[in-house]
C-alpha cells in the first residue's frame, strides 16, 4: 500500500509542475537556487559585462583606427612638407652655386681688368717696356706657325705681358702667358702652360704664369711641378727658376 506522499507524486505531472511554478513566481525563483549554481545564477550578468566590454573595446579599437589614420594623414602632410623644403633647399642650393660661381666669374674679370690696367705695378719690379696685349694682337704671327684648332685654343688666354728682364745686361725679352683667377686652381694651371707652349711653338719667348688673389697650397705645388710662374697677391713664386727652365737667363733680384 502507498503512502500519501507517493499518492502525491505519482499523481502529480511535470505539467502540473510547470503550471504551478507559473502560478507561483516565488517557487521557480526557489527551484532556480536549488538547480542552479551560483556561478549559472551570475551568467547573464558575465556575459551582460562581455558583450558591454566587447563593446567598449570595439569602440577603443575603432577610435584607434581613426588615430592611426589620422597619424597617418599628419605623415603625409608631413612628408608632403619635407619634399617641398627639400625641393626649396636643392632650388636654393642651385641659385646660390650659381651666384658664388657668377661671383668668382666676376672677381675673375675685376682681376684681370686689374692686371691689364696695372701691369707696370704687379710687374714692373722685374720686367721693363712693358707691353700688355691679348693673342690676337699677334695673329698673323700665330697663323704662320699653328694651326686654327690652335689659334682657336690660344685665343682663349686671358691676358699676354710682355717686356724685358730689368736687372739683365742683355735685357732679353720675357712674355708671360698669364691665366687669372680670384683662386687659381689646376686648370688655370693647365691652361697657362699649354697656352704658353703654343706661343713658344710661334717662336716667342714664352713662360706660363697664373695670377690669383689666392693660390691654395696644393695649386702652388702643381704649379711648381708644371713649371708655371705663380703670381699671387703681390708674390711672386718659381720666378728665377722657371725662367732658367725655359731657357731665359734672370739676374738675381735686387738688394733692397
Amino acid at each position: 500500500m502507498r503512502t500519501d506522499q507517493e499518492t502525491l507524486t505519482a499523481e502529480i505531472t511535470w505539467e502540473d509542475l510547470l503550471r504551478v511554478l507559473e502560478e507561483r513566481p516565488e517557487w521557480l525563483e526557489r527551484v532556480r537556487q536549488v538547480v542552479l549554481t551560483r556561478e549559472l545564477l551570475a551568467l547573464p550578468e558575465t556575459v551582460q559585462e562581455l558583450v558591454e566590454l566587447q563593446r567598449q573595446t570595439a569602440l577603443q579599437v575603432q577610435e584607434l583606427v581613426e588615430v592611426q589614420r589620422r597619424i597617418s594623414d599628419h605623415l603625409l602632410r608631413l612628408e608632403l612638407t619635407v619634399e617641398n623644403l627639400v625641393g626649396s633647399v636643392n632650388a636654393l642650393a642651385d641659385s646660390l652655386r650659381t651666384l658664388s660661381s657668377d661671383m668668382a666669374r666676376l672677381k675673375g674679370f675685376y682681376l684681370e681688368m686689374n692686371y691689364r690696367e696695372k701691369a707696370s705695378a704687379y710687374f714692373g719690379s722685374r720686367l721693363r717696356s712693358i707691353r700688355v696685349m691679348v693673342p690676337t694682337d699677334i695673329e698673323d704671327l700665330l697663323e704662320q706657325y699653328l694651326t686654327p684648332k690652335e689659334i682657336e685654343d690660344l685665343v682663349q688666354l686671358d691676358l699676354i705681358v710682355s717686356g724685358r728682364l730689368r736687372y739683365h745686361p742683355q735685357r732679353p725679352e720675357v712674355m708671360l702667358a698669364l691665366e687669372i683667377s680670384a683662386t687659381v686652381d689646376r686648370d688655370d694651371i693647365r691652361r697657362a702652360r699649354e697656352r704658353a707652349l703654343l706661343l713658344r711653338k710661334a717662336g716667342l719667348p714664352a713662360v706660363p704664369a697664373v695670377a690669383g688673389a689666392y693660390v691654395p697650397p696644393e695649386a702652388r705645388e702643381i704649379a711648381h711641378a708644371e713649371r708655371v710662374v705663380v703670381f699671387e697677391d703681390g708674390r711672386t713664386l718659381f720666378w728665377e727658376e722657371m725662367l732658367q727652365f725655359y731657357n731665359i737667363a734672370g739676374a738675381p733680384e735686387p738688394v733692397s
